[in-house]
C-alpha cells in the first residue's frame, strides 16, 4: 500500500521512567504503519493507536499470512469515535509477516489520521 512507513518501538524499562515523546509516533493517513519485530520479541509489544476526528474507521492489524496463525485473518475493530485504543500484545505467529513486520492500518477511504506508537515491554 502506498504511504506505508515504519514505527520505532520505545523500550519500557522495569522500575524506571522512559521518555515516550521521542521517535515513538507515526502518523498514518494512507497505507499502514509497520513495526519490524524481527529483532525483538514481538509478543511483548503493545500498540497505542490514536484516532483523530469524529469518523468511525475500522482499525486493522493485518495477518501475516506466512506462519501458522496467519490463516485466521486480520484483527479488526470498528471505532465508535475519535480516541485512543490499545492493541496487543499480539501473537506473532498470526500477525508477523515474512519481512518480520506487524502492520496496522485503516480503510484507505478514511481520511482521518491514525497516530501509532509502540511500546516494547520488558
Amino acid at each position: 500500500m502506498a504511504g506505508s512507513s515504519d514505527i520505532t518501538a520505545v523500550k519500557a524499562l522495569r522500575n524506571d521512567i522512559v521518555d515516550f515523546t521521542t521517535g515513538a509516533i507515526n502518523a498514518k493517513d494512507t497505507g499502514y504503519a509497520y513495526l519490524d519485530v524481527s529483532t525483538m520479541d514481538g509478543s511483548k509489544v503493545i500498540f497505542l493507536v490514536d484516532r483523530a476526528g469524529a469518523k468511525n474507521p475500522t482499525i486493522t492489524v493485518f495477518d501475516g499470512a506466512e506462519y501458522t496463525g496467519g490463516a485466521q485473518g486480520n484483527l479488526t475493530e470498528l471505532t465508535t469515535a475519535g480516541g485512543e485504543y490499545i492493541i496487543g500484545p499480539l501473537e506473532t505467529a498470526r500477525f508477523k509477516d515474512s519481512n518480520g513486520y506487524i502492520k496496522i492500518g485503516k480503510a484507505t477511504a478514511d481520511t482521518a489520521t491514525l497516530y501509532v506508537r509502540a511500546i516494547l515491554l520488558p
